[in-house]
């Protein structure tokens, strides 16, 4: 914007609001006494003239509104969301316990080769004892397993004699 000079215009009190390729908005401020000769001098130059309110900086109420809108709408599309994943969560965990018995009967008939008429079970152990039941099926089942975990069987029972070796053990029993 050219320089204009003008007493009753506040000194420095344009601003550039807005810009575009073609356009560019700026704001002046004048005192009351002079809003019609800076007209006229805006005018001759070809300027085209709005007038600004006095909050025109300030956020719109409209604003405001959809802003308001847009949380409700967040809160109930949130509450969808966790309703739906809530739903999906219990038919896919459904659908991944399937898929586990599968892959049980698959491979304990055609890899161990049992007959196909067999039963199991799921068992939830309690808080803590995972170890204890992990271990009593261990020892349980010891035969079903294959060498190297007989082995590893071997090992856990020699350590659990306080960290004598297995000669000392035995002199200690005979």
């Amino acid at each position: 914007m050219e320089r204009i000079t003008c007493s009753l215009v506040v000194p420095t009190s344009a601003k550039l609001i807005a810009k575009d390729k073609e356009y560019s908005m700026f704001r002046i401020v004048c005192l009351r006494k002079a809003k019609n000769v800076v007209e006229l001098l805006l005018k001759e130059q070809r300027h085209h003239l709005r007038e600004l309110g006095a909050d025109w900086d300030s956020p719109d109420i409209d604003l405001k509104k959809e802003q308001a809108d847009m949380q409700k709408t967040l809160k109930k599309q949130s509450k969808r969301l966790i309703a739906v994943c809530k739903t999906f969560y219990a038919s896919t965990f459904v659908a991944w316990v399937h898929l586990k018995a599968i892959m049980m009967f698959v491979e304990s008939v055609l890899r161990y080769g049992l007959p196909v008429r067999y039963t199991f079970g799921l068992i939830k152990p309690n808080r803590g004892q995972e170890k204890t039941i992990h271990r009593r099926l261990g020892e349980k089942y010891q035969k079903l397993a294959h060498g190297t975990m007989a082995e590893q069987l071997k090992k856990k029972k020699k350590y659990r004699l306080r960290g004598r070796s297995s000669e000392t053990a035995k002199a200690h029993r005979g």
